[in-house]
């Protein structure tokens, strides 16, 4: 049946009003604000392409017999060769639910920062597909395999399930004649080529990690690029003096929102976010044609305080900044978890006298830690002290301590930090050389009913 000019706009109007551009780059919200006479052109374009769009014959014969499964069966014991390799299978972000890009981007930053914190080389395989982030190119895990040693075999082998082969269907009752397909590879014997440095092939850039376009702990490049899409985005001009509200619309939908998307993966610093604010206050006020440069505090603020509603950069950076990094401390993929809180206990124990940095007055200016520590850390941490009063992240699981799990030297100067009576530094050093070093080692905690409390 052919869709009519009222079914077409019956269906554009359901589902997600604003999905992703398709590849031609035809956005759904303007397919269907169009006019009836442009909207005739869409629906005579889709109707051409659902009439003379085939499919092609076999793409890909699935066959359920031991032949066809055997590459898949012989994967399977592959991963535990993979966990003791270190290949780090378990933190692709397309086979992990509720996984954020933001979240590679910070923990990429986080096995960076200890890498330095602990000056460790660290290296990191990576491979530009293209079919873009989502569709990984199968030659990506081949370059894989053979980066770390694998044998060609198993690449092979692999080929050879993804490719049509020739193969015979086992059936219930006997066995069916042949499928001819391409491309059969014989698995032949498996051996462990020794790798020479001569056969690598790969162009290795040390101290320069980026993913997604994005440098993993640099956020000058970030704002560069925020300054240049600000700078060389034309305002619309009007004959006539243009309402605030549609200004407040352009800025809104044009500007702010490609800006979000650009600082969910990497934060800036405050005082870069101010700067893009004053570069939009400028646009504004060519295309408003106001006599004065508006202000920018005062052109962002809310109705209700008086201002004028528009976006705010810095705003959107302190939002994204602080809500990532309680974010990384508490998600939910054991592995996001574990590295963040590694940098969490440095941070605390190496940088800050064994207090925690997140959970007090924030006042401490850790900027001169880029690198050791994760920038959109130090960044949160900065906004977090700038607030009145500052925002702090309290430790509620304080369980390591009732176990005992917690060293000696580490109670010793939280007690100093607090003004409380302490062990004497030798006590400590003649305790650690007896083999004395956490709480564990010495006693344990019981249950006091009279103190109203834990005793040790």
């Amino acid at each position: 049946m052919t869709p009519s000019l009222g079914d077409f706009r019956a269906t554009l109007r359901k589902g997600n009003q604003r999905p992703s551009p398709g590849p031609d780059g035809w956005g759904k919200w303007c397919v269907k604000n169009l006019s009836d006479r442009s909207l005739k052109l869409a629906l005579d374009l889709h109707k051409f392409i659902g009439q003379n769009t085939v499919s092609p014959g076999n793409v890909k014969d699935m066959t359920l017999t031991i032949i066809h499964e055997l590459p898949y069966d012989m994967a399977n014991p592959l991963i535990d060769r993979l966990y003791r390799k270190k290949v780090d299978y378990h933190k692709y972000t397309t086979t992990q639910q509720g996984v954020q890009t933001r979240d590679v981007i910070s923990y990429l930053a986080s096995i960076k920062c200890y890498a330095q914190r602990n000056k460790q080389t660290v290296y990191a395989l990576q491979r530009d597909q293209m079919k873009g982030f989502d569709y990984v190119a199968l030659q990506g895990f081949y370059d894989a395999l053979e980066a770390y040693g694998f044998p060609d075999a198993i690449a092979e082998l692999d080929r050879a399930a993804q490719s049509h082969t020739k193969v015979l269907i086992c059936t219930a009752y006997s066995m069916a004649g042949p499928i001819t397909v391409n491309a059969v590879t014989k698995p032949q014997t498996i051996q462990i080529p020794s790798i020479m440095i001569k056969d690598c092939t790969y162009v290795l850039k040390p101290g320069e990690l980026c993913f997604l376009r994005a440098s993993i702990v640099d956020t000058a490049s970030r704002f560069q690029e925020l300054k240049d899409f600000i700078e060389i985005f034309k305002f619309p001009k009007f004959t006539i003096c243009a309402p605030i509200t549609l200004a407040r619309k352009v800025v809104m939908q044009n500007v702010a929102s490609k800006c979000r998307a650009l600082l969910s993966i990497q934060p800036i610093k405050p005082s870069e976010a101010q700067i893009l604010d004053h570069l939009i206050c400028q646009g504004i006020h060519k295309m408003l044609s106001f006599p004065y440069s508006p202000n920018s505090t005062i052109l962002t603020l809310p109705l209700e305080d008086y201002g004028i509603d528009f976006p705010s950069i810095e705003r959107i950076n302190v939002g994204i900044a602080g809500k990532g990094l309680m974010r990384d401390l508490n998600h939910h993929i054991p592995a996001y978890r574990a590295a963040s809180r590694i940098t969490l206990a440095d941070w605390t124990c190496h940088y800050n006298n064994c207090m925690n940095a997140i959970d007090g007055k924030c006042k401490k200016d850790f900027c001169h830690y880029y690198g050791r520590l994760p920038s959109s850390w130090i960044i949160a941490h900065r906004i977090m002290g700038m607030m009145s009063p500052p925002i702090n992240l309290r430790l509620t699981d304080a369980k390591y301590i009732i176990r005992g799990d917690v060293s000696i030297q580490h109670v010793a100067n939280i007690a100093k930090e607090k003004g409380l009576d302490n062990l004497h530094g030798r006590a400590i050093s003649a305790l650690a050389k007896k083999g004395l070093r956490t709480l564990n080692d010495v006693g344990s905690w019981r249950l006091d009913d009279d103190a109203g409390g834990y005793t040790f």
